[in-house]
């Protein structure tokens, strides 16, 4: 649990790192560290309003995906039930487990493998991405997710660029 927390706590991080001025909000992905301590995000300059975050967790591992914008304010921590993604009419459904992260609600978490579909449908969606889950239905901005997704793949180890570099 100390793990998930510094990850979101890195995410959030990243959101204020430039001034928190309604002037500075840009829904665009982005990502903040470097190699196994990469993370992506769908917003810069956001703060709390982070939808979506994927932390690596190591070399060629599945990434772990936590989707604030889909929490729900009623579940059951460490439950497991359905999350859905739907990117440009295609719908991807996965076992997340519930964990609850304080005013942000009960949130779907799930392991996502280098080669899942929806890293590549999420780097070809054209706006915005609809999740689901406990009955909470939001949207995911999915501009610059392209460019961000690259450098996460390269920095985690998840393209043969990335792997070479590992070994070396």
């Amino acid at each position: 649990m100390i793990h998930k927390a510094g990850t979101l706590l890195s995410a959030m991080l990243l959101s204020a790192t430039v001034s928190a001025s309604a002037w500075s909000y840009e829904a665009l992905w982005s990502t903040t560290g470097e190699n196994e301590e990469i993370v992506a995000v769908d917003c810069r300059d956001c703060e709390e309003e982070l939808g979506i975050i994927i932390a690596c967790k190591g070399s060629g591992k599945p990434a772990e995906v936590t989707v604030n914008a889909a929490a729900s304010q009623t579940g059951e921590d460490g439950a497991e039930a359905p999350f859905t993604i739907v990117i440009d009419g295609d719908s991807f459904t996965r076992n997340a487990r519930t964990v609850e992260y304080g005013m942000i609600g009960f949130t779907p978490e799930f392991s996502m493998a280098r080669d899942d579909p929806i890293v590549e449908a999420l780097q070809a969606g054209q706006k915005r991405a609809m999740v689901e889950f406990n009955g909470q239905v939001s949207d995911i901005n999915l501009k610059g997710a392209r460019e961000a997704l690259d450098s996460f793949k390269t920095n985690c180890g998840w393209t043969q660029t990335g792997v070479s570099q590992e070994q070396q």
